[in-house]
């Protein structure tokens, strides 16, 4: 699994897609980037970026109140969030107590400091980070991997301070993707905006995230990304014929890429882009015609 300056773990994180990302910002020639991603997530890519030098801001958005509140937590209430990491104990007491607070908080809108540290233990305590997934070594703790093996406090502790340290260059949304696309991105310097697009898979989608997309929603999405004919940006979605169908307008690339969300495969993937933007196949990313 590659190293991630993110403090989640999330299935699909496209974290190894970072230096793709920046050398594709390069051929662009984009000034003082600023880097956005629309369905931020686990925010691997954003995050390297941002913490390495190389975009001097970043924007995140993500409908899901969970996710948009373990962020707002990071760099809005820092040493909070990091005194209830040091303070709680990791055990199926625990994960249980905060799998009801999860599950009564989570279709809140806004902010909750209480559903953000109840997403981040379970994130880190439940198989391949996923909510659903249920608690690393089984509710009686019979496997060799304990509910604690994906919790080094320490090493967290210092990547949330990390990130924190970058806060005024953050900014951070919890909008549904199209309204993101038409009332949020218009904001921005075009010239110096590079926008990543990494809607919930699919046909996985609804197994995954709390907030899976509709084939409608998937349609209209398409049409409001690829209405961003000015805008420089790059999409990502499993290989699907129906998607391909969506953007049709867009130039279209596959690439695989590794992924260990329950079971270690290798998943191709689809790649859309318009013709404003330059792109071509760097480090991991090898890009065929789709």
């Amino acid at each position: 699994m590659p190293a991630t300056k993110s403090i989640l773990r999330y299935p699909g994180g496209k974290t190894q897609l970072s230096k793709f990302v920046y050398h594709t910002i390069q051929l662009n020639n984009i000034p003082s980037p600023i880097y956005c991603e629309a369905f931020c997530g686990g925010s691997g890519i954003a995050i390297t970026l941002l913490l390495s030098g190389k975009v001097d801001e970043i924007v995140l958005n993500d409908f899901d109140s969970a996710i948009y509140s373990i962020w707002n937590a990071v760099i809005k209430e820092t040493d909070r969030f990091i005194n209830k990491i040091q303070q709680t104990p990791i055990t199926i007491d625990e994960w249980h107590r905060q799998h009801e607070i999860y599950n009564h908080l989570k279709n809140i809108r806004g902010y909750s400091f209480d559903l953000a540290y109840a997403a981040f233990f379970l994130n880190r305590t439940n198989r391949s980070g996923i909510i659903a997934g249920g608690p690393i070594g089984g509710m009686h703790q019979t496997s060799k991997y304990r509910l604690d093996c994906r919790s080094n406090i320490p090493a967290l502790v210092q990547k949330i301070k990390n990130i924190a340290a970058y806060s005024s260059r953050i900014h951070l949304y919890s909008e549904d993707g199209i309204d993101f696309i038409e009332n949020i991105l218009p904001t921005y310097d075009k010239e110096k905006l590079f926008t990543y697009f990494d809607p919930p898979y699919y046909e996985q989608g609804q197994f995954l995230y709390k907030n899976g997309l509709t084939d409608t929603y998937h349609q209209q999405l398409a049409t409001a990304i690829q209405s961003l004919e000015h805008h420089k940006w790059i999409t990502t979605y499993d290989n699907v014929q129906r998607i391909k169908k969506f953007y049709e307008a867009s130039t279209q690339f596959l690439y695989t890429l590794h992924y260990t969300a329950n079971v270690k495969r290798h998943e191709e993937e689809v790649l859309f882009t318009n013709q404003y933007t330059k792109i071509e196949s760097f480090d991991r990313v090898h890009l065929s015609p789709a």
